[in-house]
């Protein structure tokens, strides 16, 4: 459904400001911008906080160099080269080689920050190559992969190939790449005015769901850039709110907060509203708007459009009526089949980011007046320092790990290979704890805060000492409801065990994998967690990838299922 073609006089007035009419509930359509909200020439004020916003971001090095465009561009030129290689070896394997054209027989696309031009020095760059039906998933694979181990140019190369979203993930040139594949199988050529944004191709995908995905990686990057009328002023804008969210602690869409694709479609949406504005007072209006936002009123760029050229794909608010209507921080993708891809928002994370986001409010208000500088809206957010309870989630995997997994005799090897898998899976369910606390009555949670960074244990001279994370949430309780309802402490030790158990019967679990949960005071905590040292803590925050974001907005673990029906019982 779209908007109604009226709107009372008062949502009349709060759409000129920038924001949603206001509901009574949620309701199942996008409110589009259909006329700038000002047209203002920026006053002398604004070049002066826009100056000095511009000198931050300088010595804060968000602004990739002119030699690092250069390097980015010969790169994915080459990349272009083996990728084109590749598809004219798929084409003659599979008996087609006489159809193979450097035109028509695939296109490499680069999507996300890059696209955007909103990637930070040194990011790495998403890419999808579109192949039609005479290319093979497997192809990719095998004669691909094969070919980048031989080249040594490519290093640090590594294959996903069981994942939701298959991937190809190398080193090159110095810039990192993660490669997908988008494949069209109701073409034997594609069409030499391909172009993407077009519902019309997603009909040539058929029901593979990880084309789509990547498909639809390129669709909302190039659909923002051509709905946004400045996108040269609004890419610092979003390059400064990256780093804000980053240092506040609420940038990791698989937490429940924030990834790049739900702060672009946000800060899009304020270009929009005004289109003339300068990088900083799109800032103050960012801010401005969704401080005042009335969640859960959805933000989006474009209507919602149930279907599209007979298309049958899951639409939000429109497939799982039922289970949308949770959602309590809709972000809709601007493209079909329209996603949330803020599905992950809890009530605690939204509470965290209502918070930051009157605080950024504030703060840019002071800075138009000349009474504080943009160094404070950046401050890093001390977490530790706003609770005395936490949760602490410590996983643990073997230093060793058989060099053949199916012989229980076998020899072992040192590898992080058992870390790294157990330390992703239990990563991406982190968010369900918050779930499991939220839901469960005799918790008596008032904000359950998954903190944005982890931390690895640091490593001993014991080669065979286990490899340790950890996790922390900070704990806030509703004292006085638990005083009214005559008890004397929260209990959440049944929404852990019941988390806990769910992790650990994992499929993919192997021998040594552990898990371990513990509410320790800030007294109790590690020194290598209060006082980190770089080498200790995970610092490096990299972004997402858009297709991971439009995964999780696409469906719910297990777990978030389970943690709600705790509600039920």
């Amino acid at each position: 459904p779209r908007a109604p073609s009226t709107l009372t006089s008062v949502d009349k007035r709060r759409n000129m400001a920038g924001g949603a009419p206001t509901p009574t509930a949620m309701i199942p359509w996008v409110h589009v911008v259909s006329q700038p909200a000002s047209l203002s020439e920026p006053s002398q004020n604004d070049v002066r906080c826009n100056d000095a916003l511009i000198q931050v971001m300088l010595a804060e090095d968000l602004i990739p160099s002119e030699d690092e465009s250069v390097r980015r561009v010969k790169a994915l030129g080459k990349l272009n080269e083996i990728v084109a290689e590749f598809v004219r070896q798929a084409f003659e394997k599979n008996g087609h080689g006489d159809q193979y054209n450097d035109t028509t027989s695939f296109r490499l696309k680069t999507f996300g920050s890059y696209r955007l031009d909103v990637h930070l020095p040194g990011a790495d760059m998403d890419t999808v190559m579109v192949v039609p039906k005479h290319v093979l998933r497997t192809d990719m694979f095998t004669i691909l992969y094969v070919t980048m181990t031989q080249r040594p140019d490519i290093k640090n190369l590594i294959k996903v190939e069981e994942a939701r979203v298959p991937v190809i993930k190398f080193e090159m040139d110095d810039f990192e790449f993660d490669l997908a594949m988008a494949r069209l199988e109701g073409l034997s050529q594609l069409p030499e005015d391909f172009d993407v944004t077009d519902d019309r191709h997603l009909k040539h995908v058929g029901d593979d769901a990880r084309s789509i995905t990547s498909l639809n990686g390129v669709r909302v990057t190039d659909t923002i850039r051509n709905l946004v009328p400045t996108m040269d002023t609004l890419k610092y804008c979003i390059r400064a709110l990256k780093l804000w969210a980053k240092r506040r602690g609420v940038y990791k869409n698989v937490l429940g907060f924030l990834g790049g694709i739900s702060i672009e479609i946000m800060a899009a949406r304020i270009g929009q509203l005004y289109p003339k504005a300068l990088p900083s007072k799109l800032i103050y209006f960012f801010f401005y708007v969704y401080s005042n936002w009335k969640w859960p009123q959805p933000v989006g760029l474009t209507p919602i459009n149930v279907s599209s050229c007979d298309l049958s794909l899951p639409v939000w608010m429109h497939s799982n009526e039922a289970q949308d209507r949770r959602h309590v921080m809709p972000i809709i993708t601007p493209v079909f089949p329209a996603q949330n891809a803020t599905a992950n928002v809890s009530k605690s994370t939204l509470a965290v980011m209502k918070e930051e986001f009157e605080r950024g409010r504030e703060i840019c208000k002071r800075i138009n007046d000349g009474k504080a500088n943009w160094e404070e809206l950046f401050e890093p957010n001390d977490v530790f320092a706003k609770y005395s309870v936490f949760l602490q989630v410590n996983a643990f995997a073997p230093a060793q790990v058989p060099v053949d997994e199916k012989d229980p005799n076998s020899v072992t090897r040192t590898s992080t290979e058992y870390y790294d898998m157990w330390k992703g899976f239990c990563e991406a369910n982190i968010r369900a704890v918050v779930t499991y606390v939220e839901c469960f009555p005799d918790a008596y949670a008032e904000l359950v805060h998954p903190f944005q960074r982890n931390f690895k244990r640091p490593r001993t001279d014991d080669e065979n000492a286990p490899h340790e994370h950890l996790w922390y949430l900070g704990l806030k309780f509703n004292r006085e409801k638990m005083k009214a309802d005559g008890k004397k402490a929260p209990n959440v030790t049944f929404p852990i065990s019941q988390f806990r158990k769910r992790l650990m019967n994992w499929k993919n679990k192997k021998d040594g994998m552990e898990l371990k949960i513990t509410a320790p005071k800030r007294k109790d905590l590690p020194d290598f967690v209060l006082n980190p040292k770089d080498n200790d803590e995970e610092i490096e925050l990299k972004e997402e990838s858009i297709e991971q974001q439009l995964l999780t907005a696409a469906q719910k673990t297990g777990a978030d299922e389970d943690a709600e029906a705790l509600l039920s019982e």
